[in-house]
């Protein structure tokens, strides 16, 4: 009677703590925040892979575009050339 007392008497965070000591989960937590770390790391840098991705993108887009205006210049020139 006495342990249920116990129990009982404990706030919230305690008693917490003693299911998870109870369940064998507080000696996975240490692992689990490790694991938990590890992944907003890698959500990070996929975050930061993604936008480098975009940002290759519009500039192979701007680059392509400048090609194709000097292109368009120098057959320009080339038709000038080739009347005078």
């Amino acid at each position: 009677m006495r342990d249920v007392e116990s129990v009982a008497s404990k706030n919230l965070k305690e008693f917490t703590g003693l299911l998870e000591q109870i369940s064998g989960s507080d000696e996975l937590k240490k692992e689990y925040e490790e694991l938990e770390e590890k992944k907003a790391s890698a959500e990070e840098k996929k975050a930061l892979i993604y936008q480098k991705k975009k940002t290759i993108g519009a500039e192979k887009k701007l680059k392509k575009s400048q090609k194709e205006e000097a292109e368009k210049h120098l057959n320009l020139q080339d038709e000038l050339i080739s009347l005078g």
